[in-house]
C-alpha cells in the first residue's frame, strides 16, 4: 500500500517535507482455513507533513489530518527465511477513511 503511493508520488515529482507519525497495533489471528493472517490498525498522523512539487509548489488536494489505516496481511508462496519473519506477505484488505 505504502509502496505503490510512493511510488506514484516519484513519478509525479512530487516530495513530502516533515515527518509524518505512526501508532501502528498489530493483531495475529488465523483465518478460517487456519492461515496465518495479522490485522493491522494504525493511526497516521501528517499535520506535521505537507507533499510539495519538486519545484516547491505545494501539491494541494486533501489538507493534512488524522487518517485511520487498517490492513489484513496473509503469507502467500514460498518461504524463504525460516521462522515467523520469512516468506512473503500479501494485503488482502486495506481500508484509508478519515477520522
Amino acid at each position: 500500500m505504502l509502496i505503490r503511493g510512493l511510488y506514484q508520488n516519484y513519478r509525479a515529482g512530487i516530495v513530502t517535507r516533515g515527518q509524518p507519525t505512526f501508532d501502528p497495533v498489530v493483531a495475529m489471528t488465523k483465518t478460517q482455513a487456519g492461515m496465518a493472517e495479522a490485522k493491522v490498525t494504525d493511526c497516521l498522523d501528517d499535520s506535521r507533513a505537507a507533499s510539495y512539487y519538486k519545484s516547491g509548489k505545494p501539491t494541494g488536494g486533501e489538507p493534512p489530518g488524522r487518517q485511520r489505516v487498517y490492513a489484513q496481511v496473509q503469507p502467500f508462496g514460498p518461504t524463504k527465511k525460516p521462522g515467523p519473519s520469512g516468506g512473503r506477505r500479501r494485503v488482502t484488505k486495506n481500508s484509508n477513511p478519515l477520522l
